[in-house]
């Protein structure tokens, strides 16, 4: 056997032979309390030789630590930048954040188009690649089902929850539930998400559920996984007559309903193969269109962000149909209340993560930052966010634009049904 060698080991580990030596025994710790103990380096004909033994230590210190003068191996400190993914190479010398999104939520996140290899794209997406213009940090945005993320029967979704990624874009910062298992970055998006409620048209595109009404008795529907959670609804108040709702009953989808609603509202829905739609959005309309419930919890854009459009729904992942063909006219659907923000703290975020993960402070300084730039404005207008955006000096004035009807308290429309945003009605 050839003598043993000196070698410098850089985390993560990159070895090189510098000079002659006898076989070390040391002991080396690093931040997480982990160490190394029992290191041998050796060279056999030219091949180098690592005997490890694993054994852990705590000795209170956030750097790695060897002492020796000569004949020494190395250990260069380190510590992680950003909170460590099984299976995902950390950053070495800048944080390296994970970001995940689905694709049926336009212009927030969905599928580029062909010329992008239909790649993930949206506003959130958009952010999250250009914080490296402002911060030292690399974001990578992947794929992922909402339901990873958040769930409406478990709380946090089982792909953040074990680790798949840091954190889920464009989630609304809630009030209720959710802060209960999860933390949020701060808004890339001004107060921008009201919430609503829509209810069925009759034949003369007047309401089943007037905009004065109570809703004592009435059951109404949430949109599984989405924003704003069903207790939400105790949060906002009725504009029409400035009163809290009381004595309502929440109801979840009924599959049952919904495959004989398919038929007949919405022929082009999106289901999996054992025929269960696979859009809450869509799911919790039909339930109104059949009768299944009288109201429906929803964001007061959705509808708006649901009409048929061949650059984000190239996919199909939603029924733009159902969503326009119905919408305000006759035996179909409308708007009752719009222009609730009560249910949120704040508009929309970049990332939902776990709490304790530290991800706020790696991403709120940046997002603060990126929020003052030109390539926000960009980013806004590009993605046709601009009234929702924060302002900042490259937005041009709006002179006094007024607000679209979805975010205006219902008291102050004028507009009919038809429009698919009701006035107070009596």
């Amino acid at each position: 056997m050839a003598q043993g060698k000196k070698f410098e080991v850089a985390h993560p580990p990159a070895i090189k032979d510098s000079g002659a030596s006898q076989d070390k025994e040391k002991t080396l710790s690093n931040g997480y309390g982990m160490g190394l103990t029992r290191m041998m380096l050796a060279g056999c004909g030219g091949v180098i030789v690592l005997l490890l033994i694993v054994s852990f230590v705590n000795n209170g210190r956030n750097r790695s630590m060897l002492r020796s003068i000569d004949n020494e191996l190395i250990v260069s400190p380190w510590q992680p930048h950003e909170p460590p993914l099984p299976g995902i190479l950390p950053g070495v010398n800048r944080p390296h954040i994970i970001l995940a999104q689905d694709v049926d939520y336009p212009p927030y996140a969905y599928l580029g188009s062909a010329t992008e290899e239909f790649a993930v794209d949206g506003f959130g997406h958009d952010v999250a690649v250009s914080l490296n213009t402002v911060c030292d940090i690399d974001v990578t945005v992947v794929q992922t089902k909402w339901g990873n993320c958040w769930n409406a029967a478990e709380g946090i979704g089982q792909g953040l929850l074990n680790g798949h990624f840091h954190g889920c874009m464009t989630y609304t910062h809630t009030v209720g539930v959710r802060n209960r298992f999860v933390d949020f970055s701060e808004p890339i998006l001004d107060l921008n998400k009201p919430a609503g409620l829509i209810v069925k048209l009759d034949g003369n595109s007047t309401p089943l559920v007037l905009g004065n009404d109570d809703l004592s008795g009435k059951r109404v529907v949430d949109v599984k996984g989405w924003a704003p959670t069903e207790d939400g609804m105790y949060f906002v108040t009725n504009s029409c007559t400035g009163k809290k709702f009381k004595d309502f009953t929440i109801v979840a989808t009924n599959s049952t309903l919904l495959k004989s609603a398919v038929a007949t509202y919405a022929s082009t829905t999106p289901v999996d193969a054992s025929g269960e739609l696979t859009n809450p959005n869509d799911a919790s309309l039909l339930m109104v269109l059949s009768g299944g419930a009288d109201a429906m919890f929803v964001y007061a854009d959705q509808a708006k962000n649901y009409q048929c459009d061949p650059e984000v729904d190239a996919d199909g992942t939603f029924d733009c149909k159902l969503w326009t063909d119905y919408f305000g006219k006759p035996n179909g659907f409308a708007y009752i209340h719009t222009g609730w923000f009560e249910y949120a703290y704040g508009g929309t975020t970049l990332s939902l993560h776990k709490k304790g993960s530290g991800l706020s402070s790696i991403l709120n300084p940046c997002i603060e930052k990126f929020r003052k730039t030109k390539k926000y404005y960009e980013v806004c207008k590009e993605n046709k966010l601009e009234d929702s955006c924060y302002k900042n000096e490259y937005f041009p004035s709006d002179g006094g634009k007024a607000k679209p009807a979805y975010e205006t308290p219902t008291k102050d429309l004028t507009s009919e049904c038809s429009s698919g945003y009701c006035k107070c009605m009596v």
